[in-house]
């Protein structure tokens, strides 16, 4: 039999760790008031409004992508009954190779990786995106040490499904199939429309440096 339904389930996995996939999955098992990205958010959490925020989640049930990775621990401070799930790749350099493809997509002003990772695209910034990821991951997992109940590590690259989710959440497993969303194989990005997008940013880049002169 099922157990009491986890209030707030919060999706703490960066983005490109099949969070769209975890979205689905907890929109099937019932938690329909979910919140996503959103880049409104994300700003409200550089500005240091983390009160507006925790008001937002109130309202909610569950979520993932930005801005709720980066601000888990006041998330578990001020819900003490929610559960977070840390979704991964099967490998850092997996996880790069995705999030380029995914920012390369972008034309400059729809890309708020900057706000998130200080730079809009990976080149020539490769090793800071690996060290973001894997400090940001060990991170997380040292932070729940004493509270492992609370913490649930997935990799759907490593069949990580519906029995994980549901044992950790304390719930049936659905007879809905596994969704299997959001994957980097569905971003096809030309290197025509890849080399329009940089050239974009390098202008605005250069713009920008222009007028602080």
């Amino acid at each position: 039999m099922s157990k009491e339904k986890v209030s707030k389930v919060f999706g703490i996995g960066l983005n490109k760790t099949g969070t769209t996939t975890l979205g689905r999955c907890l929109k099937i098992l019932g938690y329909k008031k979910h919140l996503s990205h959103s880049e409104d958010f994300a700003k409200l959490y550089y500005e240091g409004r983390i009160s507006e925020l925790i008001n937002i989640a109130k309202k909610y049930d569950s979520f993932e992508d930005w801005p709720w990775p980066l601000m888990y621990k006041e998330l578990a401070v001020n819900f003490p009954d929610a559960k977070f799930i840390l979704t991964l790749r099967k490998s850092d350099s997996v996880w790069l190779k995705s999030l380029i493809t995914h920012s390369y997509k972008l034309p400059p002003e729809e890309n708020y990786h900057e706000m998130i990772y200080g730079y809009k695209y990976t080149m020539g910034h490769k090793k800071y995106h690996l060290d973001f990821y894997n400090k940001h991951n060990e991170e997380v997992i040292e932070y729940f040490k004493d509270q492992p109940e609370r913490l649930l590590v997935l990799c759907w690259e490593n069949d990580d499904g519906w029995r994980e989710i549901c044992d950790f959440l304390g719930m049936k497993i659905p007879s809905k199939p596994f969704p299997n969303v959001g994957a980097t194989k569905d971003w096809t990005v030309s290197k025509t429309r890849m080399l329009h997008n940089l050239l974009l940013a390098v202008k605005g880049t250069v713009a920008r440096n222009q007028l602080n002169k």
